[in-house]
C-alpha cells in the first residue's frame, strides 16, 4: 500500500481541527502576518512522513499491513502557543482510526515526543513541538 494516502489522511484529520497543515514545508497563510514579532503569528504543523513499513498476516500475503510513520513539528512564536497546537494535534489523531480508501485503520498512536524547544536562528526566534505518530492500516 502506499504511503502517500495515509499523509493525506494525517493532514485531513489535523485540519480539521483548525491547524494549518504543510508537508515538508510551511503551508500558505502560516507564519507572520505581518512584520515578524509585531504581527499575529499562525501557528502550524509540518508533517514528515516516513516511507513506512510492510508487512503481513501471513506468508500468503506479505504486504497487507502498512505500518505508517509521522513526525508532525508544530510551530509557533511562543512555547505555549507550540504546545497548544500539539495539543490540536494529539486530540485529532491519538486513538482516532483514519479514513483511508481501501484500507481500514487501526487507532493511531504517539510511541515518542521530545520537548518542545526554541528556534533561535529566525528573528525572532520561534518555537516547535515535536511528535512522532504511526499507524497500522490493511485492505477493506
Amino acid at each position: 500500500a502506499p504511503a502517500a494516502p495515509h499523509t493525506e489522511a494525517f493532514a485531513a484529520a489535523i485540519e480539521a481541527g483548525g491547524l494549518l497543515v504543510g508537508r515538508g514545508q510551511m503551508p500558505d497563510g502560516a507564519g507572520w502576518t505581518g512584520t515578524p514579532g509585531s504581527s499575529i503569528f499562525v501557528a502550524f504543523a509540518v508533517l514528515w512522513p516516513s516511507p513506512s513499513r510492510t508487512g503481513g498476516a501471513s506468508l500468503a500475503k506479505p504486504h497487507d499491513y502498512l505500518d505508517y510513520m509521522c513526525q508532525v513539528n508544530c510551530v509557533a512564536a511562543t512555547s505555549a502557543g507550540a504546545e497548544a497546537a500539539m495539543d490540536i494535534v494529539r486530540g485529532e489523531l491519538i486513538d482516532q482510526r483514519l479514513t483511508i480508501d481501501g484500507r481500514v485503520s487501526y487507532k493511531v498512536q504517539m510511541p515518542t515526543d521530545r520537548p518542545a524547544s526554541r528556534y533561535d536562528t529566525t528573528t525572532p526566534a520561534l518555537h516547535y513541538a515535536v511528535g512522532i505518530f504511526t499507524v497500522r492500516t490493511e485492505p477493506a
